[in-house]
């Protein structure tokens, strides 16, 4: 498991443009495929501590998903349990948010 409390927005930024399994809880098979479009951080930088920074991912519009904790897997990161956001979305698609402080 990815310990969170160590990634900044220079883990993700390689990863952009690339898959993340999503299930619902770690170690169940995935529900969706979403995929990571921006690493961003944030214009805030504290005296002390990482750059809070945000991720942006685009996944199907079925299932939509609500505001909760999803166990993420990326073939180079690992898994991770992340706390992730619906941000906008059409019949098409939807985008997600995750912020790390």
């Amino acid at each position: 498991m990815t310990a969170l409390d160590q990634v900044t927005v220079e883990t993700f930024q390689p990863h952009v443009g690339s898959e993340f399994r999503l299930a619902m809880q770690e170690g169940q098979p995935p529900i969706a495929m979403l995929t990571l479009q921006g690493a961003t951080p944030s214009k805030y930088k504290p005296d002390s501590g990482r750059v809070p920074f945000s991720l942006f991912f685009d996944g199907p519009a079925q299932p939509a998903l609500g505001q909760d904790v999803y166990c993420l897997s990326h073939d180079s990161l690992g898994d991770m349990t992340i706390f992730i956001v619906p941000v906008s979305g059409d019949s098409q698609s939807r985008r997600y948010q995750a912020v790390f402080s």
